[in-house]
This record gives C-alpha cells, sequence and structure tokens, in this order.
C-alpha cells in the first residue's frame, strides 16, 4: 500500500484558541514560526475539557474555506492544558489528543489528503490540506 509523502513546507505559523499556550518549537526542523507561514499549525486547546473524541477536536479545527487554495493544515499531537505554576514546573501543560481522533476530525470538516507521522524531531502529527490540486484543473473533459 503506499504512504503519502510527508509534507516539507518551507514556512509554518501557529495558532491555537488556547490563551495560555506558549507555542512550541515549530515542527519540520523549521527553526522559527512565521507570521505569514505557507502551513497553518495548531495546537488544540484541553483546558475546557475532554479531547478524546472526533467532535470535540473538530470543533477546534479550521474551516478550510477560511484558507487559500492547497494549504497545508497541521495538528499537533499534544493540546495546551490550562493550569497555574505548579503545572507548569513540572511539565504537565499539554496532553496527548489521539492520531485517529485527529485525522477523523480533519476528515469532518472537510480537509483532503490526510497523513499522519513524526517529523524529525519525533513530533506527532497530523495534516490534511485544504483543497485537492485535482479540485483546480475542473471536470474531465476527454470523454
Amino acid at each position: 500500500m503506499p504512504t503519502m509523502p510527508r509534507p516539507r513546507p518551507e514556512s509554518v505559523r501557529f495558532v491555537t484558541t488556547a490563551p495560555q499556550a506558549k507555542a512550541p518549537a515549530p515542527p519540520f526542523g523549521l527553526q522559527r514560526w512565521s507570521d505569514d507561514g505557507t502551513a497553518t499549525v495548531v495546537m488544540l486547546d484541553a483546558s475546557g475539557g475532554d479531547l478524546s473524541g472526533t467532535a470535540a477536536i473538530a470543533a477546534q479545527v479550521p474551516d478550510p474555506g477560511t484558507f487559500p487554495r492547497r494549504t497545508l493544515v497541521i495538528l499537533l499531537g499534544e493540546a495546551s492544558r490550562a493550569g497555574g505554576a505548579w503545572r507548569r514546573l513540572i511539565r504537565m501543560n499539554t496532553a496527548p489528543v489521539s492520531r485517529a481522533d485527529r485525522c477523523s476530525a480533519l476528515l469532518v470538516r472537510g480537509y483532503v489528503e490526510i497523513g499522519a507521522g513524526p517529523d524529525e524531531a519525533s513530533h506527532d502529527l497530523v495534516w490534511g490540506w485544504s483543497e485537492s490540486p485535482r479540485a483546480e484543473a475542473g471536470p474531465d473533459r476527454s470523454a
């Protein structure tokens, strides 16, 4: 079975709905975040409750229609979790989010060419595209 290649964005921007979230190191071996990145990396917010289901995750995934055609959107494997200084001190300010649920959330929201896997630093990533390249070509009129 063929596997989809891991994307290699030139730049990424960080977005989250978690007001307390601190941006982690950028994925894909990139050195910094960019305000106008070609791809969008989403950190989910687990401070409002459980993120163990597709619906709860999908509610935090941006609508693919809000992005330009062929925009790569990546969901991080750890969600931000609210907590005081004690949680930050013992590094419990994130919570793992199931890879399967993140993939399903992208599918539910309408993303295409969904994939998953680790990056160079072993971050657990899930990604999808806002529109398929075949959609840009228009209908097949060869018949």
